[in-house]
């Protein structure tokens, strides 16, 4: 994880230059599912996750933003109550 987390940013701030968005898609995509680990192996990693997002946000591509608002909003809910 301490290893993986910032590797999978490096490339969202890295692609974000070039042309090919399915590296920024597949990094989104596997922060996601690394939300699925355990709770204290991931919020280590929530704030940092959250505020390199912020960048990707303004990304050209519609699909690579919308997986990004995803990413951040599942890191924002991670470890809180789920509302009935």
């Amino acid at each position: 994880m301490n290893t993986l987390v910032p590797k999978l940013l490096e490339l969202l701030s890295f692609s974000n230059t070039s042309n090919d968005d399915d590296i920024e898609i597949k990094s989104l995509q596997c922060l996601i599912e690394m939300s699925k680990f355990q709770l204290h192996l991931v919020v280590p990693f929530r704030t940092l996750i959250i505020n390199k997002l912020e960048s990707v946000l303004d990304h050209r591509s519609r699909s690579v933003r919308r997986l990004a608002c995803d990413c951040r909003e599942v890191y924002y809910e991670l470890g809180q109550p789920k509302a009935e």
